[in-house]
Protein backbone atom coordinates (compact mmCIF):
# COMPACT_ATOMS: atom_id res chain seq x y z
CA UNK A 1 0.00 0.00 0.00
CA UNK A 2 1.34 3.32 -1.39
CA UNK A 3 1.93 6.03 1.35
CA UNK A 4 -0.26 9.34 1.05
CA UNK A 5 1.49 12.21 0.10
CA UNK A 6 2.00 14.73 3.11
CA UNK A 7 3.76 18.00 1.28
CA UNK A 8 2.86 20.94 1.34
CA UNK A 9 3.55 24.23 -0.77
CA UNK A 10 5.28 26.78 1.17
CA UNK A 11 3.65 30.50 -0.09
CA UNK A 12 6.32 33.60 -0.19
CA UNK A 13 5.52 35.64 2.19
CA UNK A 14 5.34 39.84 1.12
CA UNK A 15 5.22 42.96 3.11
CA UNK A 16 1.81 44.13 4.25
CA UNK A 17 1.19 47.36 6.58
CA UNK A 18 -0.86 46.04 9.30
CA UNK A 19 -1.80 48.74 12.45
CA UNK A 20 -2.90 47.44 16.00
CA UNK A 21 -4.23 48.71 19.20
CA UNK A 22 -2.28 48.72 22.29
CA UNK A 23 -4.63 47.88 25.23
CA UNK A 24 -3.83 49.60 28.78
CA UNK A 25 -2.01 46.25 29.90
CA UNK A 26 0.57 45.95 27.66
CA UNK A 27 1.00 50.21 27.58
CA UNK A 28 1.87 49.73 31.64
CA UNK A 29 4.28 46.83 30.52
CA UNK A 30 6.46 49.32 28.30
CA UNK A 31 6.39 51.95 30.89
CA UNK A 32 7.23 49.31 33.68
CA UNK A 33 10.28 48.03 31.03
CA UNK A 34 11.69 51.51 31.20
CA UNK A 35 11.75 51.95 34.34
CA UNK A 36 13.43 49.17 35.02
CA UNK A 37 15.99 49.43 32.77
CA UNK A 38 16.63 52.91 33.10
CA UNK A 39 15.42 53.80 29.46
CA UNK A 40 14.73 57.53 28.00
CA UNK A 41 12.70 57.90 24.96
CA UNK A 42 16.54 58.55 23.20
CA UNK A 43 17.84 55.68 24.18
CA UNK A 44 14.84 53.40 22.71
CA UNK A 45 14.53 55.17 19.78
CA UNK A 46 18.40 55.21 18.92
CA UNK A 47 19.06 51.80 19.80
CA UNK A 48 16.08 50.06 17.52
CA UNK A 49 16.24 52.88 14.64
CA UNK A 50 12.82 54.82 15.28
CA UNK A 51 12.33 58.29 16.19
CA UNK A 52 11.65 59.58 19.59
CA UNK A 53 8.66 61.11 18.72
CA UNK A 54 7.17 57.76 17.74
CA UNK A 55 8.54 56.30 20.81
CA UNK A 56 6.30 59.11 22.68
CA UNK A 57 2.91 58.34 20.87
CA UNK A 58 4.08 54.39 22.45
CA UNK A 59 4.42 55.59 25.51
CA UNK A 60 1.04 57.82 25.39
CA UNK A 61 -0.43 55.00 23.67
CA UNK A 62 -2.83 57.88 21.73
CA UNK A 63 -2.55 56.14 18.28
CA UNK A 64 -2.51 53.04 16.45
CA UNK A 65 1.11 51.20 15.69
CA UNK A 66 2.25 49.29 12.58
CA UNK A 67 3.04 45.72 13.37
CA UNK A 68 6.60 46.33 11.55
CA UNK A 69 7.59 49.25 13.71
CA UNK A 70 6.44 47.05 17.05
CA UNK A 71 8.28 44.19 16.20
CA UNK A 72 11.53 46.22 16.63
CA UNK A 73 10.88 47.84 19.79
CA UNK A 74 9.22 45.18 21.63
CA UNK A 75 12.09 42.41 21.68
CA UNK A 76 14.53 45.27 22.64
CA UNK A 77 11.63 45.65 26.03
CA UNK A 78 11.73 42.24 26.25
CA UNK A 79 7.96 42.06 25.32
CA UNK A 80 6.24 39.09 23.45
CA UNK A 81 3.77 39.81 20.43
CA UNK A 82 0.52 38.50 21.80
CA UNK A 83 -3.11 38.45 20.37
CA UNK A 84 -4.48 39.26 23.40
CA UNK A 85 -2.50 42.66 24.41
CA UNK A 86 -2.70 43.65 20.14
CA UNK A 87 -5.71 44.16 18.68
CA UNK A 88 -6.00 44.82 14.91
CA UNK A 89 -7.51 47.95 13.33
CA UNK A 90 -8.11 48.41 10.06
CA UNK A 91 -7.28 51.79 8.44
CA UNK A 92 -6.79 54.14 5.44
CA UNK A 93 -3.28 53.43 5.73
CA UNK A 94 -3.10 49.15 5.87
CA UNK A 95 -5.63 46.68 6.04
CA UNK A 96 -5.33 43.37 7.82
CA UNK A 97 -5.24 40.90 5.07
CA UNK A 98 -3.74 37.69 6.15
CA UNK A 99 -1.80 35.57 4.57
CA UNK A 100 -1.42 31.70 5.07
CA UNK A 101 2.27 30.53 4.99
CA UNK A 102 1.49 27.13 3.87
CA UNK A 103 -1.24 25.25 1.13
CA UNK A 104 -4.96 24.14 3.00
CA UNK A 105 -7.39 22.91 0.69
CA UNK A 106 -9.32 25.99 1.29
CA UNK A 107 -6.60 27.98 -0.69
CA UNK A 108 -6.35 25.58 -3.13
CA UNK A 109 -10.25 25.52 -3.55
CA UNK A 110 -9.37 29.41 -4.60
CA UNK A 111 -6.38 28.84 -6.25
CA UNK A 112 -8.33 26.54 -8.27
CA UNK A 113 -10.97 28.84 -9.45
CA UNK A 114 -9.03 31.73 -9.82
CA UNK A 115 -6.95 29.76 -12.81
CA UNK A 116 -9.79 28.26 -14.43
CA UNK A 117 -11.88 31.58 -14.68
CA UNK A 118 -9.95 34.34 -12.30
CA UNK A 119 -8.22 37.85 -13.40
CA UNK A 120 -5.57 39.40 -11.06
CA UNK A 121 -5.12 43.15 -11.62
CA UNK A 122 -2.44 45.28 -9.04
CA UNK A 123 -5.37 46.39 -6.88
CA UNK A 124 -8.24 44.13 -7.71
CA UNK A 125 -8.92 40.02 -8.21
CA UNK A 126 -12.03 39.34 -9.99
CA UNK A 127 -14.42 36.51 -10.92
CA UNK A 128 -17.23 36.07 -13.01
CA UNK A 129 -19.91 33.42 -13.22
CA UNK A 130 -23.28 32.75 -14.36
CA UNK A 131 -23.96 31.48 -10.91
CA UNK A 132 -24.74 33.41 -8.23
CA UNK A 133 -24.65 30.95 -5.54
CA UNK A 134 -20.87 30.34 -6.51
CA UNK A 135 -19.65 33.20 -6.24
CA UNK A 136 -20.79 33.44 -2.95
CA UNK A 137 -19.19 30.53 -2.08
CA UNK A 138 -16.08 32.26 -3.04
CA UNK A 139 -16.63 35.32 -1.47
CA UNK A 140 -17.16 33.66 2.05
CA UNK A 141 -14.20 31.53 1.38
CA UNK A 142 -12.06 34.73 0.23
CA UNK A 143 -13.02 36.33 3.41
CA UNK A 144 -12.55 33.46 5.58
CA UNK A 145 -8.59 32.97 4.23
CA UNK A 146 -7.51 36.16 3.78
CA UNK A 147 -10.07 38.12 5.72
CA UNK A 148 -10.81 40.33 2.80
CA UNK A 149 -14.27 41.47 1.85
CA UNK A 150 -15.45 40.88 -2.03
CA UNK A 151 -18.55 42.06 -3.38
CA UNK A 152 -21.03 40.64 -6.15
CA UNK A 153 -22.88 42.86 -8.51
CA UNK A 154 -24.23 41.64 -11.85
CA UNK A 155 -22.36 42.52 -15.18
CA UNK A 156 -24.23 44.70 -17.19
CA UNK A 157 -25.40 43.68 -20.86
CA UNK A 158 -25.07 39.89 -19.77
CA UNK A 159 -26.63 37.07 -17.40
CA UNK A 160 -23.28 36.67 -15.45
CA UNK A 161 -22.57 38.10 -12.14
CA UNK A 162 -18.86 39.26 -11.02
CA UNK A 163 -17.03 39.33 -7.43
CA UNK A 164 -14.65 41.99 -7.12
CA UNK A 165 -12.15 41.69 -4.34
CA UNK A 166 -10.49 45.14 -4.02
CA UNK A 167 -6.86 44.62 -2.11
CA UNK A 168 -3.52 45.50 -3.62
CA UNK A 169 -1.51 43.16 -0.63
CA UNK A 170 -4.02 40.80 -2.38
CA UNK A 171 -3.21 40.94 -5.76
CA UNK A 172 0.59 40.97 -5.17
CA UNK A 173 0.77 37.98 -2.90
CA UNK A 174 -1.40 35.71 -5.69
CA UNK A 175 1.05 37.67 -8.29
CA UNK A 176 4.16 35.83 -6.18
CA UNK A 177 3.12 33.17 -5.25
CA UNK A 178 0.67 31.70 -8.54
CA UNK A 179 0.76 33.97 -11.47
CA UNK A 180 4.28 34.84 -11.93
CA UNK A 181 5.67 31.12 -11.24
CA UNK A 182 2.60 29.33 -12.69
CA UNK A 183 4.60 26.12 -14.42
CA UNK A 184 6.48 25.96 -10.89
CA UNK A 185 3.34 25.85 -9.24
CA UNK A 186 1.62 23.21 -11.09
CA UNK A 187 4.10 21.08 -10.77
CA UNK A 188 4.45 21.61 -7.07
CA UNK A 189 0.55 20.65 -7.18
CA UNK A 190 1.21 16.96 -7.78
CA UNK A 191 2.62 16.44 -4.12
CA UNK A 192 0.18 17.63 -2.37
CA UNK A 193 -2.12 15.57 -0.30
CA UNK A 194 -5.46 14.26 -1.92
CA UNK A 195 -7.85 16.78 0.17
CA UNK A 196 -6.02 19.62 -0.98
CA UNK A 197 -5.55 18.06 -4.68
CA UNK A 198 -9.91 17.25 -4.32
CA UNK A 199 -10.01 21.10 -3.29
CA UNK A 200 -7.87 22.72 -6.20
CA UNK A 201 -9.82 20.13 -8.57
CA UNK A 202 -12.93 21.86 -7.31
CA UNK A 203 -12.09 24.86 -7.93
CA UNK A 204 -11.56 24.48 -11.20
CA UNK A 205 -14.31 23.05 -12.35
CA UNK A 206 -16.36 25.42 -10.61
CA UNK A 207 -14.92 27.79 -13.13
CA UNK A 208 -14.76 25.82 -16.32
CA UNK A 209 -15.95 22.40 -15.69
CA UNK A 210 -19.74 21.30 -17.03
CA UNK A 211 -22.11 18.20 -16.58
CA UNK A 212 -23.78 17.61 -20.27
CA UNK A 213 -27.04 15.26 -19.81
CA UNK A 214 -27.27 14.69 -23.83
CA UNK A 215 -23.23 13.13 -24.19
CA UNK A 216 -23.85 12.11 -20.38
CA UNK A 217 -20.13 13.36 -19.61
CA UNK A 218 -18.42 15.58 -16.72
CA UNK A 219 -15.68 18.25 -18.69
CA UNK A 220 -13.46 20.33 -18.38
CA UNK A 221 -11.95 23.32 -21.18
CA UNK A 222 -10.02 26.01 -20.94
CA UNK A 223 -7.46 27.17 -23.29
CA UNK A 224 -4.20 26.61 -20.95
CA UNK A 225 -2.72 23.20 -21.82
CA UNK A 226 -0.42 22.96 -18.91
CA UNK A 227 -3.43 23.50 -16.07
CA UNK A 228 -5.78 20.74 -17.92
CA UNK A 229 -3.34 17.98 -18.51
CA UNK A 230 -2.23 19.01 -14.99
CA UNK A 231 -5.71 18.43 -13.79
CA UNK A 232 -6.05 15.23 -16.03
CA UNK A 233 -3.09 14.32 -13.68
CA UNK A 234 -4.57 14.94 -10.06
CA UNK A 235 -7.69 12.94 -11.26
CA UNK A 236 -5.70 9.87 -11.76
CA UNK A 237 -4.27 10.47 -8.36
CA UNK A 238 -7.81 10.05 -7.41
CA UNK A 239 -8.95 7.29 -9.66
CA UNK A 240 -10.91 9.50 -12.46
CA UNK A 241 -9.60 7.87 -15.75
CA UNK A 242 -10.22 10.82 -18.48
CA UNK A 243 -9.44 11.52 -22.24
CA UNK A 244 -7.37 14.67 -23.13
CA UNK A 245 -8.44 16.04 -26.32
CA UNK A 246 -7.25 19.79 -28.26
CA UNK A 247 -9.84 21.79 -29.94
CA UNK A 248 -8.22 23.86 -32.80
CA UNK A 249 -9.75 26.98 -33.31
CA UNK A 250 -10.06 28.01 -36.93
CA UNK A 251 -11.03 31.55 -36.21
CA UNK A 252 -7.78 34.12 -36.51
CA UNK A 253 -6.41 35.32 -32.79
CA UNK A 254 -8.51 32.81 -31.18
CA UNK A 255 -6.33 30.22 -29.17
CA UNK A 256 -6.55 27.10 -29.14
CA UNK A 257 -8.91 24.89 -26.85
CA UNK A 258 -7.70 22.05 -24.51
CA UNK A 259 -9.90 19.84 -22.61
CA UNK A 260 -10.65 16.34 -21.04
CA UNK A 261 -13.74 14.34 -19.95
CA UNK A 262 -14.86 11.69 -18.68
CA UNK A 263 -18.36 9.25 -18.88
CA UNK A 264 -18.44 6.13 -17.09
CA UNK A 265 -20.74 5.61 -13.76
CA UNK A 266 -17.28 4.65 -11.63
CA UNK A 267 -15.82 8.44 -12.15
CA UNK A 268 -18.87 10.25 -11.87
CA UNK A 269 -19.02 8.56 -8.46
CA UNK A 270 -15.73 8.81 -7.78
CA UNK A 271 -15.40 12.69 -8.48
CA UNK A 272 -19.12 13.67 -6.48
CA UNK A 273 -17.52 11.63 -3.36
CA UNK A 274 -14.12 13.40 -3.22
CA UNK A 275 -14.84 16.87 -5.62
CA UNK A 276 -17.63 17.69 -6.18
CA UNK A 277 -19.07 21.33 -7.43
CA UNK A 278 -19.61 23.68 -5.20
CA UNK A 279 -22.45 24.97 -7.67
CA UNK A 280 -26.33 23.13 -6.67
CA UNK A 281 -27.11 23.00 -10.43
CA UNK A 282 -24.02 21.09 -11.26
CA UNK A 283 -24.12 18.83 -8.70
CA UNK A 284 -27.73 18.06 -9.28
CA UNK A 285 -27.06 17.13 -13.44
CA UNK A 286 -24.01 14.81 -12.01
CA UNK A 287 -26.21 12.65 -9.34
CA UNK A 288 -28.99 12.68 -12.20
CA UNK A 289 -26.20 10.71 -14.79
CA UNK A 290 -25.15 8.58 -12.02
CA UNK A 291 -29.04 7.61 -11.19
CA UNK A 292 -29.39 7.18 -14.61
CA UNK A 293 -26.80 5.18 -15.55
CA UNK A 294 -27.74 2.53 -12.23
CA UNK A 295 -31.53 2.94 -13.62
CA UNK A 296 -30.10 1.50 -17.08
CA UNK A 297 -28.03 -1.17 -15.85
CA UNK A 298 -30.89 -2.44 -13.74
CA UNK A 299 -33.58 -2.63 -16.57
Amino acid sequence: MSREVQKKIKFQEIFVKRYYRLTDEVNQLIKTAMIEKNLSRAKIASAVGISESYTDHLIRNDRNFREDELQKILPFLNINFSSKNFIPVDTIHGKFVVFPRESSAKVMQIIGYLLGDGTVQPRTIRFKDVDKDVLKVYQKLIEKVFNVKGRIAPRKGTIAHLLEVNSAFLSQWLKENIVLRKKEFLREIRELPKKEIAAFLRGIFDAEGSVNLTSRQVSLRLTDENIVKTSQFLLSRLDIATSFYKIKRKQKNWHDCYGLCFSNRISFKQFIDIVSFSSKKKAEKLKFLIQGRAKRKTN
